[in-house]
């Protein structure tokens, strides 16, 4: 993939994200034109947002840290 393909790609995507979901689909169709790659990339990276939502919201671990009765902190 070239620079510029990539560039393209990203470019359409953050358009995309910048309008409610579900225009996503006309605007992507509008973009890419008759370019159906391009428009395979750039549904695929919309996907892989979409199921990244929520993702580092939470902490992976969370220490448990148990104490003695009676002793001083």
């Amino acid at each position: 993939m070239t620079p510029e393909r990539w560039h393209q790609i990203t470019s359409i995507v953050h358009a995309a994200l910048q309008r409610e979901r579900p225009e996503h689909a006309a605007f992507v169709a509008h973009a890419c034109g008759d370019d159906r790659l391009l428009r395979d990339e750039v549904n695929s990276l919309l996907a892989a947002h979409q199921n990244a939502r929520g993702f580092g919201s939470a902490p992976l671990f969370v220490p448990t840290v148990y104490f003695e009765a009676g002793r001083l902190l």
